[in-house]
């Protein structure tokens, strides 16, 4: 995925030099968030990218943001346009 960083950044997240954006979707409802693995920074709403979390290991009050499940986890998404049907799809450079 090419992910557009300065996008990112112009919307008030934070981008290290080292940052590592993913995609990831809920494993029980599919919502889409966007994932620094480097950071572990989850943001949870492509509007307001000051509503962000650290995923850290461990027991976690955390809730999935959209469907509310505490025993919630995420996967990668596979492709670009898994990401472009999404909320975040404003992320990837144009193709």
């Amino acid at each position: 995925m090419d992910i557009n960083t300065t996008a990112i950044a112009e919307r008030g997240g934070l981008v290290y030099s080292d940052a590592d954006f993913v995609v990831v979707a809920c494993t029980k409802c599919g919502a889409q968030f966007l994932y620094d693995e480097e950071a572990l920074v989850l943001y949870v709403d492509p509007l307001d990218l000051s509503r962000q979390t650290l995923n850290i290991k461990g027991p976690s009050p955390f809730r999935c943001p959209e469907c509310g499940d505490i025993d919630w986890d995420f996967t990668n998404c596979q492709s670009d346009a898994e990401v472009r049907a999404g909320r975040w799809a404003w992320i990837l450079r144009s193709p």
